[in-house]
């Protein structure tokens, strides 16, 4: 110590490290300090609070990062074993697809061949097995479009409003759909 009562690097580098809402008071008497107010005017000269708040925010900031990305790992990995066993069943379920024939031995020693009819799969089944593999991969399991002109046709005429509808193919159920515009009549049999 060059000249100075207390070791104020090393009280320094105790500070930064300690609990981010301990005061400089406390701190001071935590180490059998009466003069806190001394500890205190170095504390300020060297920035101690704001080197504390730098070390807990670079500390926050790496821990937030490893636990990232030991989750994105940990995912990652789920996500692999997943697929490898959606894979297998896959091709398990391929081979179950065909009639196969199996030869058992009853408990007289004769044998016998049975023939084991292979799976049915319907459109619903092959559709929902697409949708889990896509959602799995990350794809969309679902693709949908919507346009918006931006336009506010509140109050427009119902003529105007049928000439609209029939220009963008909007009147697509046929004549009776006129009816259900504000103000339209039925047009009736032509």
């Amino acid at each position: 110590m060059s000249g100075t009562k207390y070791d104020y690097d090393a009280l320094e580098r105790e500070f930064i490290a300690g609990p981010i809402d301990q005061s400089v008071r406390s701190f001071a008497e935590s180490h059998g300090i009466a003069a806190w107010s001394t500890v205190n005017q170095q504390a300020i000269k060297r920035k101690w609070r704001q080197k504390r708040d730098e070390h807990h925010n670079r500390v926050v900031v790496a821990t937030s990062e490893a636990i990232a990305d030991r989750t994105a790992r940990k995912a990652a990995q789920i996500k692999e074993d997943a697929l490898d066993v959606i894979h297998a069943a896959m091709f398990k379920m391929a081979a179950d697809l065909k009639d196969r024939e199996v030869v058992e031995t009853d408990y007289d020693g004769k044998t016998r061949t049975r023939i084991i009819e292979g799976i049915t799969v319907t459109p619903s089944d092959l559709a929902k097995l697409i949708d889990r593999v896509l959602l799995l991969t990350g794809q969309p399991t679902q693709i949908g479009e919507q346009r918006n002109l931006g336009l506010n046709l509140t109050g427009a005429p119902a003529d105007v409003l049928r000439e609209i509808a029939e220009l963008t193919g909007g009147d697509q159920r046929g004549r009776e759909s006129r009816a259900s515009l504000p103000g339209a009549r039925s047009a009736g049999p032509n």
